[in-house]
């Protein structure tokens, strides 16, 4: 298996099957980071695809900008503010 950290202290665990009946993505943000194999972490970002690449594709354009990683992992970011990015 890969390694799921796509940023400095922000991971993107992920899983593409068809027994996911819906797509998810969930955000959780840490005040202080945890252990994350050999790193450690303030954002874990869940991603859950049935069988969608234009899923995976719209979260990824999001996650590609740096500015928008550095909103999600913002410490004074409120919720309403990353789900704006995606919405």
């Amino acid at each position: 298996m890969g390694s799921t950290l796509i940023y400095q202290n922000f991971a993107l665990p992920h899983i593409k099957a068809k027994y996911i009946l819906q797509n998810i993505f969930c955000i959780i943000r840490f005040k202080i980071p945890i252990n994350w194999n050999t790193n450690k972490v303030k954002v874990v970002a869940f991603l859950l695809v049935s069988n969608s690449d234009t899923f995976i594709d719209e979260v990824m354009n999001v996650l590609s900008e740096q500015s928008n990683i550095d909103t999600i992992t913002g410490p004074q970011t409120s919720s309403d503010q990353i789900l704006s990015l995606f919405v």
